[in-house]
């Protein structure tokens, strides 16, 4: 019965299967099942990309985003370094960041929030902020406890504020950024096929900034100019809920979790 249904597929069934094995040793007797089950094209197939090195996820995405038609957008997917930044980094997760003093740092009832993460501007070309910003930082009132995300606030602050305040690199960790150019589409609810795809692969990353954001539950669809960027606990420590996500606006801190 499973059989008559795989065969319905066809060759669809390929790069999952593939991607399944991984590296794992096709035995003969499993290999005699799936000709038996497979639609006959798709066992060859198959059989073949047995030779071939695995396609990452991320091959697949850039070749995905080169291969679909339509406009693009280019965004920057963040990722948690494993090592601290360096003293003179703006980027940071955690510690301290360069340009805010103490009297700066935002309170909620008189209570200093806590710094979450700091984008260096540089490194986002297309990320714009306050006249003069070089940096924007993300301050929650009780990033362990998720009760008031969206009690938030943004810090911009400018070469001239950056070097006047050296921060702390104390248990921060440093933030890659990857340029990718991504289909406009994918910020529309109604993509399907490799656009979906696409859409999914972006949408595990565990942050980016730009384009639009790709919601957990429900919101609206489309670029935003006003979005700055995304995040799941993947890139910051903090409280999320359940598989949540962290969305950051120029004028709104919002959260959702399921």
């Amino acid at each position: 019965c499973l059989g008559d249904r795989l065969r319905t597929l066809g060759s669809v069934v390929v790069a999952p299967l593939r991607q399944a094995f991984g590296d794992a040793p096709a035995q003969g007797s499993l290999m005699r099942e799936l000709q038996r089950a497979l639609d006959h094209q798709a066992f060859t197939e198959f059989e073949a990309s047995l030779g071939r090195p695995i396609e990452t996820r991320e091959q697949e995405l850039r070749r995905l985003c080169e291969s679909l038609p339509g406009p693009k957008v280019r965004i920057y997917r963040l990722r948690r370094a494993d090592r601290p930044p360096t003293a003179d980094e703006v980027g940071r997760i955690g510690g301290a960041p360069r340009g805010v003093k103490a009297d700066d740092v935002p309170k909620r009832r008189d209570e200093a929030m806590a710094h979450v993460i700091t984008l260096d501007l540089a490194r986002l070309p297309g990320m714009t902020g306050p006249a003069g910003a070089r940096s924007v930082s993300l301050y929650l009132p009780d990033p362990e406890y998720g009760k008031h995300h969206s009690g938030g606030q943004l810090l911009w602050r400018g070469e001239a504020e950056l070097a006047d305040a050296p921060g702390s690199v104390t248990e921060a960790r440093a933030i890659e950024v990857d340029a990718l150019e991504v289909p406009q589409a994918i910020f529309h609810g109604d993509c399907e096929g490799d656009m979906e795809r696409v859409r999914s692969l972006v949408y595990a990353s565990h942050g980016y900034a730009l384009g639009g954001p790709l919601w957990l539950q429900e919101g609206p669809e489309g670029e935003d100019p006003d979005f700055l960027f995304q995040f799941d606990e993947g890139l910051c420590s903090i409280n999320l809920g359940d598989c949540g996500v962290m969305y950051v606006f120029g004028g709104d801190i919002t959260w959702q979790c399921h």
